[in-house]
């Protein structure tokens, strides 16, 4: 598969993420896939990325956290990037934030 068919799928996933407000689904599609973890991958944190044949990679990284404080119920925040990356050049980049 080539990596810019991979960024559009991921980026599908993330699109339906914010839609639904909703990460499990998008976190369990990703477990699916055969990506080399960076950093962590869970249901809070994930840096992993994916190179394809083309030689191109995608990279991505979420982050859910709890912003709420002392006698406050606030809904989990969600940031995720997703990078379509030749070489050392980011070709594309998709950034979303949403509450969750």
């Amino acid at each position: 598969m080539k990596a810019s068919e991979t960024y559009e799928f991921v980026k599908s996933l993330v699109r339906k993420a914010e839609l639904d407000l909703d990460t499990g689904t998008f976190v369990n599609a990703l477990k699916e896939l055969d990506w080399q973890i960076s950093g962590e991958f869970s249901y809070m944190r994930m840096d992993v990325q994916k190179v394809e044949s083309d030689g191109c990679r995608v990279r991505l990284y979420y982050k859910s956290y709890d912003p709420s404080g002392p006698f406050q119920n606030l809904p989990d925040v969600n940031k995720i990037q997703v990078q379509l990356i030749q070489g050392n050049t980011v070709i594309d980049e998709l950034n979303v934030r949403f509450d969750g």
